[in-house]
């Protein structure tokens, strides 16, 4: 018997094309608005393997897990810049840690630099304190030797289990 987490069923196939998650976080679940197998990070890179007009029908490529997300938590593929080094960390609607939140991040989410200040990165999810946030080396460089962040699991959510989250030199 095969496992449905990493098998695709075929009822959901139609389409094949690169994502990236764009929400801090997103459920993987089995079915649509099914219970929870796993959890997502901004900045995940998926495969989009079916869609309608709430849910996308998707493959972790760190893994290889399959599942649905809703629909609009997918994006366009980027080359994340930057990934959340602490426990924990926030976006702000502006660069001050007094403005408004906009997502609660957690360690190892990948974002993408739209711009910098002294204190700031701005995401698209919002401007995230520097101290917060590591550079992501270059992309072939991640391939063969990720970042500490690469696999790291949602701190808010259920994900315990996982690979570690440190990396050797």
């Amino acid at each position: 018997m095969s496992d449905p987490r990493l098998t695709p069923n075929t009822d959901y196939l139609g389409v094949d094309r690169p994502g990236r998650i764009i929400w801090p976080h997103v459920d993987l679940c089995r079915t649509p608005s099914g219970a929870r197998d796993r959890q997502l990070l901004a900045g995940a890179d998926v495969t989009v393997m079916g869609e309608d007009d709430t849910h996308a029908y998707v493959r972790a490529e760190h893994d290889g897990y399959i599942g649905f997300v809703p629909a609009r938590s997918v994006g366009s593929p980027a080359t994340p810049t930057h990934c959340v080094s602490r426990a924990a960390a926030h976006a702000y609607r502006q660069a001050s840690i007094k403005a408004p939140e906009t997502a609660a991040l957690s360690f190892g989410a990948k974002l993408v630099a739209r711009r910098e200040s002294d204190d700031f990165i701005e995401t698209e999810l919002g401007h995230v304190p520097k101290a917060q946030l590591s550079p992501i080396p270059h992309p072939l460089r991640t391939r063969l030797r990720p970042p500490v962040c690469f696999w790291a699991r949602l701190i808010f959510g259920a994900e315990t289990h996982g690979r570690g989250s440190t990396v050797p030199a």
